[in-house]
């Protein structure tokens, strides 16, 4: 097949018809009007692809590897990353008395309560002397600076300045448009909030939000998103979000996954025909790929993976007749180096009870399972945590490698397995989309280049339990079980020992009293391992057996 019509002829590539389904497709985000649908295809080819291309093959797996950058216009960058809407928190996440920050593509800004029952969102600046506005209060549902009272309503309009005596003046100054803050439209969907980051025109559209996240959250209103703040940047957790052959390693020991399994290799196809991808997703995709046996066994949990830039990626696994589970997220760029996710598990209905053996045990799993998130709900993102954990070893250390050496992803990775080619659609579509491979940043780009602890890699206080309110409650419960089983102790200690001075106390009691005081240490010793699960656990893979 040769593509004559997308490449200069200088350049044409010429691909054979097997590789020609290893070549990844990016769809454009604008809609283009053909009289033919199948001409679709041909604006499917991401332009870098349309100058340059070279197929590398090893053991028969042909993969496209390398292109020249042809990125778009600064112009349309902007409509690409600022006119998207970005969930940034959840609301049941969220104290309503009180202003909460968010960074987003470099821009702080600040999220509150409105007097009208409303989120608001603020450039974190005040425009007095630039204090940050999250460090403020809400009063009477406006936005007071701390720095100096000077106070703000949902609309950025200044309404108070204290300094000024004379109401009349006051009024003139507060008119003034210097003394505003910038706005940002909010939007409130599926328990999250929602900013566009542009708020030179309206948004015109709703946030994208794929139909399976309604229909399942409308089923679980209890359900939620899991939100954790990553140090490493929006295109570096693409690359892992779209990575599924890594799990049996990377996640070796968490969840029934094993790199034992992974004996057939990985299979991964992109998707190119248009009645294909109508069929597999309404989600209008950057790129879709069909996954073969990604957990390691063939025919096991085959499904779909498909990203839509600049945020959402999303899986679809086969669990066997017409049960599925999902994984929907979301990849929010906050600052050069540093990312947000928002991950959703949609798990299936159970299947109808059968009197088997197999059927009672799946019975008895289900009903076990529910439990223990019930009476302790955070455990699910303990679970989520010991995902990101996992992967975060090696996120910072990559990350820091590739920037620190001033090398290009194509230059630095070789990627001859097909299960790459998700990650190389999407590292194609940056470099069109993108500005010299990042996102367009507000302010000076730049991605941090020092080394990372592990400690910080893996905060999960600071990176989470601070803003889930699942995990903050389960925290004050153990803390509280940790205080009691601390009184317990001291007590039933000060009984042993008086009982060990009186002459009179039975055997029995000077024995119950030290066995008491024993499980009282040994109770207030598992609460704390269980409290330190929301600050910080180690990873070492190999330890992982």
């Amino acid at each position: 097949m040769r593509i004559a019509n997308l490449c200069p002829s200088s350049v044409a590539l010429t691909v054979t018809r097997n590789q020609e389904a290893f070549l990844p497709r990016v769809y454009p985000k604008r809609k283009v009007k053909c009289t033919k649908r199948r001409q679709l295809l041909s604006t499917r080819y991401p332009r870098s692809l349309q100058v340059k291309a070279e197929v590398f093959v090893q053991n028969g797996n042909p993969s496209v590897y390398d292109s020249v950058e042809y990125p778009l216009s600064r112009q349309q960058a902007e409509d690409t990353w600022n006119r998207t809407w970005y969930p940034v928190f959840n609301t049941a996440d969220l104290d309503t008395t009180r202003p909460h920050s968010v960074t987003l593509l470099g821009r702080e800004l600040v999220v509150f309560l409105g007097g009208d029952g409303e989120w608001k969102c603020l450039e974190d600046r005040c425009s007095h002397r630039l204090a940050p506005l999250s460090e403020g209060r809400v009063t009477d549902g406006e936005l007071m600076c701390s720095y100096h009272g000077w106070q703000f309503n949902g609309c950025g309009k200044c309404t108070r300045i204290p300094q000024i005596i004379n109401k009349a003046a006051e009024g003139t100054s507060c008119r003034s448009s210097r003394s505003s803050v910038a706005t940002f439209p909010v939007s409130v969907a599926c328990g999250m909030i929602w900013v566009f980051p542009d708020n030179t025109s309206p948004p015109g559209e709703k946030p994208f939000i794929p139909k399976a996240i309604h229909e399942y959250l409308e089923e679980r209103p209890s359900a939620r998103f899991f939100m954790r703040d990553l140090p490493y940047g929006h295109d570096i957790l693409l690359e892992n979000l779209l990575d599924p052959s890594h799990l049996p390693f990377s996640h070796h020991g968490v969840g029934g996954l094993n790199r034992a399994n992974m004996t057939q290799g990985h299979g991964m196809q992109l998707v190119t025909d248009v009645d294909e991808i109508e069929a597999l997703t309404s989600n209008d995709p950057t790129c879709i790929a069909r996954t073969m046996y990604p957990m390691g066994t063939p025919g096991n949990m085959d499904g779909v993976l498909e990203f839509k830039g600049p945020h959402f990626v999303g899986y679809k696994y086969h669990l066997g007749e017409e049960r599925y589970s999902q994984v929907m997220l979301y990849a929010v760029p906050t600052v050069p180096g540093q990312s947000r996710v928002m991950l959703l598990n949609i798990f299936p209905k159970s299947p109808p009870f059968q009197a088997t053996v197999a059927g009672i045990q799946r019975l008895l799993f289900t009903v076990i399972i529910k439990s223990i998130f019930k009476l302790f709900p955070y455990k699910a993102h303990m679970f989520d945590h010991a995902i990101f954990d996992g992967d975060g070893v090696f996120l910072t250390r990559q990350q820091n490698t590739l920037y620190r050496e001033g090398r290009s992803w194509k230059s630095a990775y070789y990627c001859p397995s097909l299960a790459d080619s998700m990650v190389i659609a999407m590292r194609k579509w940056y470099d069109e989309h993108g500005m010299d491979g990042q996102p367009l940043w507000h302010g000076p780009a730049g991605v941090p280049r020092r080394p990372v602890a592990q400690e910080e890699v893996l905060d999960r206080y600071n990176q989470h339990t601070k803003h889930c309110a699942v995990c903050k409650g389960g925290l004050r419960r153990l803390k509280g079980i940790q205080l009691g089983a601390t009184i317990a102790a001291v007590t039933c200690w000060f009984a042993f020992i008086c009982a060990c001075i009186s002459n009179t106390a039975p055997a029995g009691i000077k024995a119950a009293a030290f066995l008491l005081t024993a499980l009282s240490l040994a109770v207030w010793n598992a609460i704390r391992k269980e409290i330190q699960t929301f600050y910080f656990v180690g990873y070492d893979h190999s330890t992982k057996d």
